[in-house]
């Protein structure tokens, strides 16, 4: 777990570090956010590109600046121009930094495009109301350029964070100072545009998006100091719908109402990814049959069960998968593996199905004719789906 600090305890200033801890929860190591080479010292966010071996880091400011009201900071001149204005590039394994770059106006949110082939992120610097773009030039050296402004900076919209969507083609901006929620197109990273805004609130702060990009999730408060007083001290969880043109409210959660103090963050999951246990990832071939496979009769037991599996009913929101590796033995061996338990999986599990697969907990046992789909008994073809009697997912 790798954790980005935003001060320090000697001077309460934004120079600061990163601390590595354990799943334990104990501590590893720290970083200190680079101070030569143009760097500032400052941090913020963190976001890694595992394929590319990147780590890019923001910069905000310190305590001694974030702990003052908003309206009072911004008439001190000399606290204005102790905001972070650079990035880093690190190389992730070494955790060293690479090159800086400067980003005036203190660079937030990172965010990396998800597109398997894309090689970028994107940032929005806060006090500038500008969209910087990382990318990789023709000769792999990473660049940030200034590639969009976001509303009108002279009035300081604040913008406060991003939410990127999975195919890297669009780009969700909220602006603290004046309540909006503004969508840009990415098809052209190097070019964004703005195709949408609304106002979503007196203040409004973090967004998140679902994975499939139809609904929004938006909060409220930046931070106790800085949040707006009165009746625009709005504290909330809202909800949205989003379908390609118009966010349309679906839900709320009134947080001064419910007495729970400042909508902040949010972080989504789903109940089905907490239901059942983790799958590793070289048996994930199961799952992409079970579509198919749910819609088929349960048949007798078959000779080859050996290294595959089969599928047997279960209560509604389960089936289990029960590998037969009590009879059969590994190429080469005299002896033979033990059964292996069941395992409960996400599917149609009111239908009674089976699935046969090759041995999915040898590495080497995933091959390109995975899954391969068996209907009953030779000959049954009752209740045959539309889908290839072996098809491959």
């Amino acid at each position: 777990m790798l954790v980005q600090a935003l001060s320090n305890t000697k001077d309460k200033s934004g120079v600061t570090g990163m601390a590595v801890y354990n799943n334990k929860g104990e501590y590893i190591a720290s970083y200190a956010m680079p101070t030569e080479g143009g760097g500032d010292g400052y941090g913020y966010d963190l976001a890694v590109n595992p394929k590319k071996n990147v780590l890019l880091t923001s910069s905000f400011t310190g305590y001694t600046n974030y702990m003052r009201p908003l309206g009072e900071l911004v008439q001190d001149a000399e606290a204005m121009k102790r905001f972070g204005a650079t990035m880093a590039a690190w190389d992730l394994k070494a955790m060293k930094p690479t090159k800086i770059f400067s980003v005036p106006g203190a660079p937030l949110e990172i965010r990396w495009s998800l597109a398997p082939a894309d090689n970028w992120a994107v940032t929005a610097a806060a006090l500038t109301s500008k969209i910087w773009l990382v990318k990789q030039d023709g000769g792999g050296e990473w660049q940030a350029k200034e590639v969009a402004t976001i509303g009108d900076p002279a009035k300081i919209p604040l913008p406060v964070d991003i939410s990127i969507t999975r195919d890297g083609k669009g780009l969700w901006v909220n602006t603290f100072m004046d309540g909006t929620t503004r969508y840009f197109d990415l098809s052209n990273p190097e070019a964004p545009k703005q195709t949408y805004a609304k106002v979503t609130g007196k203040q409004v702060n973090m967004i998140s998006q679902s994975w499939d990009g139809k609904r929004v999730y938006i909060t409220s408060s930046l931070l106790a100091n800085w949040d707006k007083g009165g009746a625009d001290n709005e504290q909330f969880l809202r909800g949205f719908t989003w379908n390609g043109v118009e966010l349309t409210p679906a839900f709320e959660v009134d947080f001064t109402k419910e007495k729970l103090g400042r909508a902040h963050h949010m972080k989504l999951g789903s109940k089905s990814l907490r239901a059942g246990p983790v799958i590793r990832p070289r048996a994930l071939a199961l799952l992409a049959g079970l579509a198919c496979a749910s819609a088929l009769p349960v048949s007798g037991h078959d000779a080859r069960a050996p290294a595959r599996a089969r599928l047997r009913a279960a209560p509604p929101g389960h089936v289990h998968a029960a590998p037969h590796h009590g009879g059969s033995r590994r190429r080469g061996s005299g002896r033979r593996r033990a059964p292996a338990a069941a395992v409960p999986l996400h599917a149609r599990a009111h239908h009674r199905a089976r699935i046969h697969l090759h041995d999915v907990r040898r590495p080497r046992g995933l091959s390109a004719r995975l899954p391969r789909v068996r209907y009953g008994p030779r000959g049954d073809r009752r209740h045959r789906p539309r889908c290839a009697t072996r098809s491959a997912w």
